[in-house]
């Protein structure tokens, strides 16, 4: 090495501090995750949306009301990763970006919490699930309460009316 390209490594050691950020910065900046412990039947819908956030989809009118919440998971912030990433990006002159920035960019993943309301705007059930899975389940077992109070009507009628 002579003696003029030094001041140029120096500049660009000290530089690369700088240089390295995307995959540092998401690793430092990721989300906790939603803390879904505290909801429970009976709550009101505005508890729930303070509690997580307003609805990714929202079905209905206030008595036959459905949200569907999207939610992300496993994103937590981490010093730990920032500092493994910063490591990286020394040692491999910032070439680290490449494939620290995707893995940060995948970290976490989505999931729904689909959220049925009653006539009050109170919770009546929650179904974790995929977003339509869990709307199409509520549809499901709203069905099969008809059918059996359905049912159950026409088996007090049978029994009350007269015996032949």
């Amino acid at each position: 090495m002579n003696a003029g390209s030094m001041p140029v490594i120096a500049l660009l050691l000290a530089l690369l501090p700088s240089a390295s950020g995307c995959a540092v910065g998401m690793a430092l900046s990721g989300r906790k995750d939603p803390d879904v412990s505290g909801l429970s039947t009976g709550q009101e819908r505005a508890v729930v949306i303070a509690t997580i956030g307003s609805p990714h989809k929202s079905f209905g009118t206030v008595g036959k009301r459905v949200d569907v919440f999207k939610l992300k998971r496993g994103n937590e912030p981490s010093a730990g990763r920032a500092v493994a990433h910063g490591v990286m990006d020394v040692l491999t002159l910032c070439l680290w970006e490449v494939v620290g920035t995707p893995i940060e960019a995948v970290q976490g993943e989505d999931f729904y919490l689909t959220v049925q309301y009653d006539s009050e705007d109170r919770v009546v059930r929650m179904i974790p699930g995929d977003g339509g899975t869990a709307l199409a389940s509520l549809q499901r077992a709203s069905q099969e309460e008809k059918t059996a109070v359905t049912a159950v009507d026409e088996l007090d009628a049978v029994s009350a009316s007269p015996v032949r």
